[in-house]
């Protein structure tokens, strides 16, 4: 198998069951072709919004196309509720599985639960998603509006090299960054790097690094950009897998949050953040529902660390969530949730019901 064939399912532990994509084989290739449907019903208690809604939280086809041992590349459009998009996008050349170059759109090596697969996620969102809610920064939140995670075009190099103590993997990469196409002409790039390793075989540990660019507009002509740079930190452990049993994945991070607050003095304004998912899968129950997975939930934000009088000061704050899937088959389930956000300010509580309903192919 090769490196990408592994990356592709999850940068964490994936149950031995999994649904198997359509294949089909020309001359040219192999091409792969599978995807999701997720239908989210959620409540809210934000006054002016729908208390209940249903939408359409995401359609995805993923299609793998393997040229040959060495090249091949990975295409995953997305549809929802009214938007288009597309998710990844990339090539990739590999010599071995410990040296393959991906270019191209594709995740970040950086936070293990940014990479998870949303058909794979014990929680039904990463972080704060609640309808009427703005600027709430739990961990997923801070990592992925501060830009330090997720998706971004680049290129990267990554390695599973055979042999190597503990498992070790690595990923390292260099993209456009946030700021590409803001700042007039001036070159503005991200930095991210991950290296894993794996002690045992049901326990993986793992750290990142992300460095980005951040501008800030300094005279009356909006072409004068002063731009500095600010990095992020993270370490992750994964216990278990996505199978019957015991399973945690932990994350906590640390980094630059504006590196402009107090120019003068030259300080900047830091962030820390941590996310915990808890859950205990059944053994086999039925050729119908095939498993029951309680699962628990913990995700803070202080997106103003160290700080007397914060920036922002209604951002940061506590998610906790319970619930629990219902499988039938390996990836096909019902999620229940129940979101509690409780803002570190004088803003009222917030919660939201939540049922995802999630057939994969």
């Amino acid at each position: 198998m090769s490196l990408v064939s592994a990356l592709l399912v999850s940068p964490v532990f994936a149950s031995a069951q999994e649904a198997q994509p359509l294949r089909v084989t020309t001359r040219a290739a192999e091409i792969t072709i599978g995807g999701r449907a997720q239908t989210l019903f959620s409540t809210t208690n934000v006054d002016r919004f729908a208390p209940a809604e249903w939408e359409l939280r995401r359609i995805r086809l993923e299609f793998g196309v393997r040229v040959n041992e060495a090249v091949g590349a990975r295409i995953q459009p997305e549809f929802g509720s009214a938007r288009v998009g597309l998710r990844d996008a990339y090539a990739y050349f590999g010599a071995s599985p410990a040296f393959e170059i991906w270019a191209g759109q594709a995740f970040r090596p950086f936070s293990a639960i940014a990479q998870t697969s949303s058909t794979r996620i014990l929680p039904i969102e990463r972080g704060v998603r609640i309808r009427g809610v703005t600027g709430a920064l739990d961990h997923h939140n801070l990592l992925s509006t501060l830009g330090y995670a997720d998706r971004d075009v680049g290129i990267q190099v990554r390695g599973r090299p055979r042999g190597a103590p503990l498992g070790i993997t690595y990923a390292a990469g260099v993209f456009n960054g946030p700021l590409q196409g803001q700042t007039s002409g001036e070159v503005t790039y991200q930095l991210a790097a991950r290296a894993t390793a794996n002690p045992r075989s049901d326990l993986r540990l793992g750290a990142g690094w992300s460095r980005r660019d951040f501008g800030l507009v300094t005279g009356a002509d909006a072409g004068e950009i002063d731009l500095r740079g600010g990095s992020a930190y993270q370490v992750d452990v994964e216990y278990g897998s996505y199978a019957p049993g015991f399973h945690l994945v932990a994350e906590a991070a640390t980094g630059v949050l504006n590196p402009f607050a107090n120019r003068e003095a030259g300080q900047t304004t830091r962030f820390r953040s941590a996310q915990l998912w808890t859950a205990y899968r059944t053994r086999p129950l039925g050729t119908r529902l095939t498993h029951i997975e309680p699962v628990f939930r913990v995700s803070y934000g202080d997106p103003d660390a160290g700080r007397i009088e914060p920036v922002v000061a209604t951002a940061g704050g506590l998610l906790l969530t319970p619930g629990f899937n219902l499988y039938f088959g390996p990836l096909n389930r019902v999620m229940i949730n129940y979101d509690l956000w409780s803002p570190n300010s004088d803003v009222p509580d917030r919660h939201s019901l939540k049922a995802m309903f999630q057939v994969a192919f």
